[in-house]
């Protein structure tokens, strides 16, 4: 099995994206849930749903673990997929996450899942 992990404070650059979607292609991936925690700024986010999503419709779970739009993870673009693609996903919870001493708390547990026709 190929793991891909991107460090502390890296911002995910394109060879690691392209390993991340290199494991995402692989057939023991396809049904699994996606789980991005505290993805770093930039395009890496996206990208991994992206690839995620491209592979098949029952790759159709999102758990994203980090700040909102403006926040410190993943960038606009991972936000403006979803709004732009609101028809096609739903938000299903969000959650407080528990915050350490002296964090000021704004990251959220958000549940997605895509739409299937059994489910609209």
């Amino acid at each position: 099995t190929t793991t891909t992990a991107i460090k502390d404070g890296d911002k995910g650059d394109d060879d690691d994206i392209d390993g991340l979607s290199t494991v995402l292609r692989q057939w023991s991936c396809r049904g699994r849930i996606l789980l991005l925690v505290y993805p770093p700024p930039g395009p890496m986010a996206i990208r991994t749903i992206q690839s995620y999503v491209s592979m098949g419709p029952e790759n159709d779970t999102i758990v994203y673990v980090g700040e909102g739009r403006g926040g410190c993870n993943a960038n606009d673009e991972l936000f403006e997929y979803f709004e732009q693609n609101h028809q096609q996903w739903i938000l299903l919870n969000v959650l407080p996450v528990r915050t350490q001493p002296g964090n000021k708390g704004y990251e959220k547990l958000y549940i997605l899942q895509r739409r299937t026709t059994e489910r609209s």
